[in-house]
């Protein structure tokens, strides 16, 4: 459309010729047809983002309840190895020193022989791998946001695992080591145990074995437990109370088994 105007009224003349123009074209059929297929174009756009947001979600709580569901089986699993053989070897070493130590103050006040020698009954028991492992969790946590102290636990998760499965061949190992060196007198095999010096010699090792075997143990338990609580967390953000989405399993540790949280103080 071309206007020519040089004078005020024929300005205002154009001006309203060219309103009434585009009235018509808005009016128009391809007008219409325009501005229906830019909404349509920005709906289906919408649509496609909103839908890929929605299977997003859909995935990332599948990745929440593989996530809970593995670090609950490292935890299980390690609850297990406590209770069976890690929790009796920690009791059998701590009541057997206590044993020791009141034969020396026994022998210190005059009411024990210093002559008669120390008795205890050690528990070397070999211990079977730990066979948990973290890849499931590793492969789950790619999926899933984890706040940063949720991501450090499970970092140490891998670790703790390592650990323990490295102190439990060292164990077996070292027990082997005492039956081929079985032959050694009583004092030495008192000192070797609970790693006090006998001459010049000072044996530490089965002493720190079991020191840390429960505690590698306990962290396998509070970092898992942990972890699976973030997952389930998250898991149930993400839900919210969107019923299309799936739901969030959860596992609730027993009561007592967890160790205690001042001990893990800096991941809280």
């Amino acid at each position: 459309m071309e206007v020519d105007a040089s004078t005020p009224g024929e300005l205002l003349q154009a001006a309203a010729s060219v309103w009434q123009w585009l009235l018509a074209f808005l009016n128009s059929n391809f007008s219409a047809a325009l501005f229906g297929a830019g909404l349509g174009a920005w709906t289906a756009y919408w649509l496609a983002r909103r839908g890929k947001r929605f299977d997003d979600t859909v995935q990332e709580i599948r990745h929440c309840n593989e996530g809970l569901i593995a670090a609950w089986n490292i935890c299980n699993s390690a609850m297990v190895l406590r209770k069976q053989h890690v929790r009796a070897l920690k009791e059998n070493f701590d009541s057997s020193e206590r044993l020791l130590k009141a034969h020396k103050e026994g022998i210190k006040a005059g009411t024990v022989p210093p002559d008669q020698p120390f008795h205890f009954v050690a528990d070397y028991r070999k211990l079977p791998p730990f066979t948990a492992t973290y890849s499931n969790l590793q492969r789950a946590g790619e999926g899933v946001s984890l706040g940063g102290k949720s991501t450090m636990i499970a970092y140490t998760i891998a670790q703790s695992v390592d650990q323990l499965n490295l102190l439990i061949s060292e164990h077996n190992r070292l027990l082997a080591y005492f039956e081929a060196n079985s032959g050694i007198d009583d004092a030495r095999k008192v000192a070797r145990h609970f790693g006090f010096k006998i001459g010049d010699v000072i044996d530490t090792r089965y002493r720190d074995m079991v020191d840390g075997l429960a505690a590698t143990t306990d962290d396998c338990i509070w970092f898992s437990a942990k972890l699976s609580d973030a997952f389930t967390a998250r898991g149930k953000e993400l839900k919210g109370k969107d019923k299309r989405l799936p739901n969030v399993q959860g596992v609730k540790l027993p009561e007592g088994e967890l160790p205690d949280d001042n001990n893990y103080s800096g991941f809280l």
